[in-house]
């Protein structure tokens, strides 16, 4: 098994996995538009064959509507959903590994100190400590300059 250090082939492990992130969703988008023509191209050949009356022995080739052209775009239209299955889980798993890596790498927030359960009145002044222990007195929302003219 690989064990990742900061970097992976010259990218961080984050930029790696999101990238194998990425490579996924294009496989699973390809793999689902490709299921969507082959299954247009099979239904295709099945309502035309219904449309000109033919039977099950009736061309038995590989013509246009022929049921060997019909039976390989079925083969085909199984391969590819199978395709898009396996892609769907190779997203999931992709998806999971960065989540799990982001999670490992995050830095817990602080608790908030507990106020003891007491709720401060909303007309109370605030009691903030600053730096120092001291209280700034300047009025940042008014300036000197305003003073003077």
């Amino acid at each position: 098994m690989t064990s990742y250090n900061d970097e992976l082939f010259g990218r961080t492990l984050q930029r790696h996995l999101e990238q194998v992130l990425e490579w996924a969703e294009q496989a699973f988008q390809s793999y689902t538009r490709e299921y969507e023509n082959a299954e247009r191209k099979y239904q295709q050949v099945i309502t035309e064959r219904r449309n000109r009356n033919y039977t099950a022995g009736d061309y038995c080739d590989w013509s246009e509507y022929g049921t060997k052209t019909r039976d390989s775009l079925d083969m085909y239209r199984h391969r590819i959903s199978d395709r898009c299955f396996t892609s769907k889980d190779a997203l999931d798993k992709a998806k999971k590994d960065l989540d799990d890596y982001m999670a490992s790498i995050a830095v817990p927030c602080p608790e908030a100190p507990d106020a003891g359960g007491e709720v401060q009145d909303a007309d109370a002044p605030v009691t903030t400590c600053c730096p120092g222990g001291e209280q700034d007195t300047y009025d940042s929302s008014s300036s000197d300059d305003e003073d003077d003219e």
